[in-house]
């Protein structure tokens, strides 16, 4: 696609949405669950709604094998519910953070069904390097609702799972109300790591307590539309395809980079987010095209994907940045956003 097709088709992005013409069908709630669709069984777990701390830092390990979820097709996980055992809200007044990513190097678990081994006490041995910002607000939050039913927590942004991997689920809060918090139903086969107290900010604790057992059981809402995977690294100076799945045969779809995960809504219906920060690597990703950014632009192919490819100059000073793609669909005059993906800069 040639620069003045690619200034074409973002006027068609802009014209759509101050025009309002983004009616999009409702899609079908689709659900998977660690380990089962049974939120009023399982022993009450006080990790992490419960606790009497007010700065806590949590992540669990959820084994696609030991779910319901359809492997091997990628997904873009649209909300996160779990099942208190009582009505009792959890209220934070102040940094609140759910965060996802696929286990540290992509790895599988293809030999159990559930996790039996203990976790690194380290976070970032278990935490992929780019994780994905799905409720990231300095306000806090508010969560919880019926007992012993699934509770979603309603994400301003989506993760695009690849279909095969152990995905990680973060909570991580400052300013939880001491006296109130609610606990979850929990199941013994999901390994969990925790760090909360009232004497230290463990929202940026880097170790904790891991344990085999007795992780949140979980629902995750998901849709085959729209997904985005990115490579989780990217050498410097070498391509790494950017995977699109799930768009309209024929459609159009350009795709956009950052530095950071700032959501920003198109107008829509249903709702239509980009979670990516307007800065220079954003211009630059539909500016400057090939080699760096090469089929940022283009049209979906039969099959509904599209493989761009990023390739980071050879600049050492990169080393350790990293980059978050998301991606557009335009059918018509409906437009559909795509998850956030990011990738960390190697040598």
């Amino acid at each position: 696609m040639n620069p003045t097709e690619k200034i074409q088709v973002k006027k068609i992005v802009l014209s759509a949405a101050i025009a309002g013409l983004l009616a999009a069908p409702a899609l079908a709630q689709n659900f998977g669950h660690f380990p089962s669709n049974t939120p009023t069984t399982g022993g009450g777990n006080s990790w992490p709604m419960n606790f009497s701390s007010t700065t806590g830092r949590f992540i669990q390990i959820l084994n696609p094998l030991a779910s319901d979820l359809p492997t091997g097709t990628p997904l873009k996980i649209t909300d996160v519910a779990l099942a208190p055992t009582s009505s009792t809200q959890f209220v934070c007044s102040a940094d609140f953070q759910l965060r996802m990513s696929h286990l540290n190097t992509m790895s599988t678990f293809n030999t159990t069904s559930t996790v039996t081994t203990t976790p690194s006490a380290t976070y970032a041995a278990e935490l992929g390097p780019v994780p994905t910002n799905l409720i990231n607000r300095v306000s806090g939050i508010t969560w919880g609702g019926a007992a012993s039913t699934w509770n979603d927590f309603g994400l301003d942004s989506h993760f695009g799972w690849d279909g095969q991997s152990a995905i990680v689920l973060e909570i991580r809060y400052r300013g939880q109300n001491t006296a109130g918090g609610s606990s979850c139903h929990s199941d013994p086969g999901i390994a969990r790591v925790w760090s909360n107290t009232t004497s230290a900010d463990n929202f940026v604790a880097t170790t904790g307590s891991p344990s085999s057992s007795s992780g949140l059981k979980t629902r995750l809402t998901y849709t085959t539309s729209h997904v985005c995977v990115a490579p989780e690294t990217a050498k410097l100076g070498t391509p790494s395809p950017i995977f699109l799945t799930g768009f309209t045969p024929g459609g159009t779809y350009i795709l956009a980079a950052s530095l950071g995960q700032t959501p920003f809504p198109l107008p829509a219906t249903p709702s239509c987010t980009i979670a990516l920060d307007l800065d220079g690597v954003f211009q630059a990703s539909q500016t400057v095209g090939a080699p760096l950014f090469t089929n940022y632009a283009g049209q979906v192919a039969a099959n509904g994907s599209a493989t761009p490819l990023f390739q980071p100059p050879n600049f050492p000073v990169l080393v350790g940045v990293k980059v978050y793609h998301a991606a557009v669909g335009i059918n018509g005059s409906i437009v559909s956003c795509s998850n956030t993906s990011g990738t960390q800069l190697a040598p």
